[in-house]
């Protein structure tokens, strides 16, 4: 098998996706019928769909036409956002991750530009298998297991140019050259790309003239987390009248965590510096049930070297394990205004394997000559080094730590029209500033239209979020067998972008499922 497992390869099979900034942790996971409409899910979600969203849903039934049991198998969302990438290249860089864009200095400096101070972005969310069972008296239970990666980063001008350009950065103002003599120049305007070719490493002759890696990175996010989730809510009505009824839903879920990066930097120091990744990454050694030993240096074999085999990803060891809860209410009005709050993921992940944190010393060398194209997890030891003698950053053992979870409340509301016609405003509220979270409130305004028996279509407007005051126009095409026992359909979070090849915000987004199934009456 190819050793070279790509970034898309990966997003799509479980695996360890470290693009950028999650720009959509928290709102439907991987129910494709939501994304079509932007997000808007706190009313609409419904059988295992609502997990996650708002467990309330599972109690509600708007008809006696609704399915008893629901189940499905390899649902996915997965969302990427660059505020600096055109559409070409942010295509490029899902479906052609491995290779070498960047072939000269001048090619890298550009990237580094390009990339500096830019907010870029991933979410991908994958559904094994989920299954939902509703009764008429008693709600609903629902049951998942999905795992869920995010990732956010935004370097600054000093950082991305060390990513991209690696020893050649201007920050070292000396090489070293791999030749017989090994030859130290200046770097500066004169050096040829024939020498740069031959650049071992890039380094600053004294401590005194270095300087901390919190002063080097001053500025900068880049977090990321990966965990399984195995999840069971319930949902129940708690009062009922002709005019109105209200409901009530629980979600517990049981973590394990794969990986986590979080690293933020504000006045030359770091306010978060924490990382446990499991062994799929090449990143140290998995020590069961022991501790990493303080200041143990990790060794690096590379995300690409890392990765020889699919299955290590999709059964990747786990590294931390922890609970979390769902708490959601939904109110209907005359059977068509529906009316729903949720507060989702409140717990958190206790880390204990492979822990390390940055330490603030001073960066005064780097081997490797940086990224070829803008996909970090394109790293190697011959590229960008993460760890060990020469990296660009210096990693040592620390204990066992705990973080919260990416916690969202999401207020919503939607109107039904005789099941034809559906739309909903929806707000999501981060709750934190962790990894893998909203940095600002979230709107979205989208609806459903049943254009006929069997096809659904969806659409609507979504502005916040990570994106800022960027717009997206998502679409959705659902299909529905004969009686409804069937259903699939594919969606985009931003059908604009397929379009327009512009910079200062692309999104490119693909939601599907096409093995889910409906059972309107079970006879036991």
């Amino acid at each position: 098998m190819n050793t070279k497992i790509t970034f898309f390869n990966i997003s799509l099979f479980l695996s360890a996706t470290f693009f950028c900034h999650s720009a959509y942790a928290q709102l439907e996971l991987s129910a494709f019928t939501a994304t079509g409409r932007g997000g808007a899910a706190t009313t609409f979600a419904t059988d295992y769909q609502a997990i996650g969203v708002n467990p309330a849903n599972l109690g509600v039934r708007r008809s006696f036409r609704d399915p008893e049991l629901t189940f499905g198998f390899a649902e996915f969302n997965a969302s990427f956002f660059s505020e600096g990438l055109t559409r070409g290249e942010l295509f490029e860089t899902i479906f052609s991750p491995i290779a070498d864009n960047f072939n000269t200095y001048e090619e890298k400096k550009k990237a580094a530009e390009k990339f500096a101070n830019k907010t870029n972005a991933v979410n991908v969310d994958f559904m094994l298998a989920g299954v939902a069972w509703s009764h008429p008296k008693w709600g609903g239970i629902a049951f998942s297991v999905r795992d869920r990666i995010q990732f956010n980063a935004r370097l600054n001008t000093l950082a991305s140019e060390i990513m991209f350009l690696g020893a050649n950065a201007p920050y070292f103002p000396t090489l070293l050259l791999n030749d017989d003599a090994n030859t130290q120049i200046p770097n500066d305007s004169r050096v040829t790309p024939e020498q740069r070719a031959l650049v071992v490493a890039g380094f600053k002759p004294t401590d005194e003239e270095s300087l901390t890696y919190g002063q080097v990175m001053n500025g900068t996010r880049f977090s990321m987390s990966w965990y399984r989730e195995y999840n069971m809510s319930l949902g129940t009505k708690v009062f009922d009248s002709y005019n109105f009824s209200a409901h009530a839903g629980v979600g517990v879920k049981y973590l394990q965590g794969i990986g986590l990066i979080d690293v933020n930097v504000e006045n030359n120091q770091f306010t978060n510096n924490t990382i446990s990744l499991s062994p799929t990454f090449g990143l140290g050694q998995l020590l069961d049930g022991v501790p990493t030993p303080p200041n143990q240096t990790p060794n690096f074999e590379g995300f690409i070297q890392g990765a020889s085999s699919l299955n290590k990803f999709i059964a990747a060891k786990p590294v931390g394990s922890g609970f979390a809860m769902d708490l959601g209410i939904n109110l209907v009005v005359r059977r068509r205004l529906f009316i729903g709050v949720a507060v989702t993921n409140l717990g958190q992940l206790n880390w204990e394997n492979n822990t390390y944190r940055l330490n603030n010393s001073k960066l005064r060398e780097v081997q490797g000559l940086g990224l070829n194209n803008y996909n970090i997890l394109g790293a190697s030891t011959s590229s960008f080094r993460l760890a060990g003698d020469g990296a660009a950053l210096q990693l040592e053992g620390s204990s066992p730590f705990a973080t919260e979870l990416p916690s969202v409340i999401r207020v919503g509301t939607s109107y039904e029209y005789f099941r034809t016609f559906h739309v909903g405003l929806d707000v999501v509220i981060p709750r934190n500033n962790v990894a893998g979270n909203l940095r600002s409130p979230l709107y979205t305004l989208g609806g459903e239209y049943r254009l006929t028996k069997f096809i659904r279509l969806s659409s609507g407007i979504s502005i916040g979020g990570n994106q800022s005051s960027r717009v997206n126009i998502p679409a959705g095409v659902v299909f529905e067998a004969r009686k409804r026992w069937f259903e699939m359909g594919i969606a985009t979070r931003d059908i604009i972008s397929y379009f327009i090849n512009e910079s200062g915000g692309t999104t490119v987004s693909f939601s599907a499922g096409f093995i889910r199934f409906k059972i309107s009456r079970l006879k036991l």
